[in-house]
């Protein structure tokens, strides 16, 4: 029975995702090769599809243009992202990318989500990678992963005349700290003109509330001795939901999903409540009022009476429905399964 779950669970991933694959267009504009701008509609994707192509509209009745980094100079997505055209070596193969723009000034610094997360930095026309590769040592019967930190020589290299040395020698390769030494860079060395910074203004972390109700279509029968099985009985849980979002480093559509819930098990034929605690990350399909969630994490049992304290952990997958009715109000439908002991689920609730 538990296999026919997992087939029907599976289809419906599949299905979700063919009709939902909805865009998600923003305001914005392309840089033609010509140097001419297009104002226009760009659909707003995870970084590494962002790096590839450009997919752009300049009206909602228009079909959208897919462009490669070779057929236009640019594009921005209007008080936000700002992707660029270069030619970069990545392992060894020169290729042209699209560069997220992260500072332009006297030294240009770009981002690149590809297979790892890579940093550029530009001087007088030049490009080169930002690198903070790992070797293995050998030291007192263990292996120690040492940081090379090669990108501290090359910027000490690059930015000699401003003499930073202290705060380059402390720059971490993030987005924050290249951006504010570059910025500092560009002030001692450029007194003309100020640096633009194209970083995104990262939303602050959001934390939904909600409560929960469902079934399982089986029930957990522990025993004195802390072994379980699983009988044909439905069993009720319900609890309390917390949604992160915007949570830093981490693409937009994904969230963080924690569930206090009282699930229902049997110990010597009586039904009693155990802590069941799921912790999940979420993928929002679409940008939409209605959109589907790919949800995939671990979901924990914790049971105590006066005889017996028993706790396990299973995988948990799941895909859920979502419709915001009010603001961040939305009511939900969700399907899930765990794979030990093998349950299904069938649950929702209301989250403000």
């Amino acid at each position: 029975m538990i296999r026919h779950y997992l087939i029907i669970s599976i289809l419906l991933v599949a299905c979700s995702i063919t009709a939902f694959s909805q865009h998600d267009w923003r305001q914005g504009y392309i840089i033609k090769n010509s140097g001419d701008t297009i104002y226009g509609q760009i659909d707003y994707r995870s970084p590494i599809s962002n790096s590839q192509y450009c997919y752009f509209r300049e009206n909602e009745q228009d079909n959208y243009c897919k462009y490669s980094p070779n057929e236009i100079a640019g594009y921005r997505y209007i008080n936000d992202k700002f992707y660029t055209a270069k030619s970069v070596k990545i392992n060894e193969i020169e290729r042209v990318v699209f560069l997220e723009f992260l500072i332009k000034g006297r030294a240009n610094v770009y981002f690149l989500k590809d297979e790892n997360e890579k940093y550029f930095i530009e001087k007088d026309k030049q490009i080169y990678e930002l690198k903070n590769s790992g070797k293995t040592i050998y030291r007192d019967g263990n292996n120690y992963i040492s940081e090379q930190r090669e990108y501290i020589g090359v910027m000490n290299y690059l930015l000699q005349e401003a003499q930073i040395i202290a705060d380059i020698n402390n720059t971490k390769l993030d987005h924050n700290s290249l951006i504010e030494t570059a910025k500092k860079y560009h002030n001692k060395v450029c007194t003309d003109e100020e640096c633009v910074v194209y970083q995104k203004k990262m939303k602050p972390v959001k934390v939904d509330f909600g409560l929960v109700y469902g079934k399982h279509n089986k029930m957990l029968q522990l025993s004195k001795n802390q072994q379980y099985n699983l009988n044909d009985n439905f069993s009720n849980y319900f609890g309390l939901a917390f949604n992160f979002r915007n949570l830093p480093g981490i693409y937009e559509r994904f969230s963080l999903q924690i569930e206090l819930l009282a699930s229902e098990y049997s110990f010597e034929n009586k039904q009693r409540y155990q802590l069941n605690i799921p912790l999940l990350l979420d993928y929002r399909i679409t940008s939409s009022k209605f959109y589907p969630k790919i949800e995939l994490g671990a979901s924990m049992y914790f049971a105590k009476n006066d005889q017996i304290k028993a706790q396990h952990i299973s995988l948990m997958a799941g895909l859920s429905f979502h419709y915001e009715f009010y603001k961040d109000y939305r009511i939900f439908i969700n399907t899930r399964l765990e794979n030990s002991p093998g349950i299904f689920r069938f649950g929702g609730g209301l989250v403000f």
